[in-house]
């Protein structure tokens, strides 16, 4: 049987992308930046390896078994990162928002450092 998926309105897309610190937009444009956080041996066998986003503070869960093959991985985001449940999935052209509104605060950032110097 096959899932609907449903793709986010773009014009959606661009409202949240202005709501967003520019911590969540960096990592929706170019991915965390994940480092150690926690890490454990599982009771019955296996581990769990708990990497945070050094930038948004993302949380990703890894399961792994005794061969450390990844069983299963889950993430946890901070309040405010995602959308509205039952907006859809952001693609490509929805990134392609975030993107934008990153470089266009980059290239403005880099102007203003220019003109103090």
């Amino acid at each position: 049987m096959e899932q609907h998926v449903t793709i986010a309105d773009l014009e959606d897309v661009r409202a949240f992308a202005a709501t967003l610190p520019p911590k969540f937009r960096r990592c929706r444009d170019i991915g965390h930046n994940m480092g150690p956080y926690d890490a454990y041996a599982l009771e019955g066998g296996g581990y769990e390896r708990v990497l945070r986003c050094r930038s948004c503070t993302t949380k990703k869960y890894q399961e792994l078994d005794t061969d450390f093959a990844i069983v299963r991985t889950s993430y946890e985001y901070p309040k405010g990162y995602t959308s509205e449940p039952g907006t859809g999935r952001i693609d490509r052209d929805g990134r392609c928002i975030f993107r934008g509104a990153n470089l266009l605060a980059d290239i403005e950032m880099l102007n203003q450092r220019e003109r103090k110097h």
